[in-house]
């Protein structure tokens, strides 16, 4: 359910928000519905608020626990010559002298 918070929260939101419009058209046109589609978005769009609301404390939670940078430059202790890839100096890079271009056709 943790994972779906966000989703379900939004779908929620969204679906209050196409619920009040409607409310709005009927009302406009004096239906007895509009009432209830008033109440359902009213009730949609609380719960997807709290959904939400629940889902960002649980995102606060797990930066606290976790740290909003947990690996750091600092702890990786990188110079220039770790960053250079493997290859890139070619005095390194063994070199066939005996192969010729007809032992690879």
């Amino acid at each position: 359910m943790k994972k779906t918070r966000l989703y379900v929260g939004i779908t929620l939101l969204v679906q209050a928000v196409s619920f009040v419009i409607m409310f709005i058209i009927l009302a406009a046109k004096k239906k007895s519905l509009a009432a209830a589609f008033l109440a359902v978005a009213a009730m949609e769009g609380a719960a997807g608020g709290y959904l939400l609301w629940q889902y960002r404390q649980d995102e606060k939670e797990y930066e606290a626990q976790f740290g909003e940078d947990f690996l750091t430059d600092e702890d990786m202790d990188l110079d220039d010559d770790s960053l250079r890839l493997f290859g890139d100096d070619e005095e390194t890079v063994p070199k066939d002298t005996e192969a010729s271009e007809a032992d690879f056709q």
